[in-house]
């Protein structure tokens, strides 16, 4: 299971758990679609604790030969 911090580059699309630092506010892990080549971004609440996890990648349809 590979962790993604803010900042660094979304190496696939797809979904991803964020897990936020609950020292610095609590909130329940949740789940968003980030795309490859973009950057994970930080939490407003935790700034740079946060993490990312793939839950499931998928292509996006942007780089599908028959959607691009």
């Amino acid at each position: 299971m590979t962790i993604h911090r803010e900042g660094s580059l979304v190496p696939e699309s797809g979904i991803y758990e964020v897990i936020h630092d609950k020292k610095l506010h609590d909130i329940q892990r949740h789940e968003v679609t980030c795309i490859k080549g973009k950057r994970f971004p930080p939490c407003r609440g935790c700034g740079k604790d946060v993490t990312f996890r793939a839950v499931r990648t998928a292509m996006h349809i942007g780089e599908h030969q028959h959607f691009s």
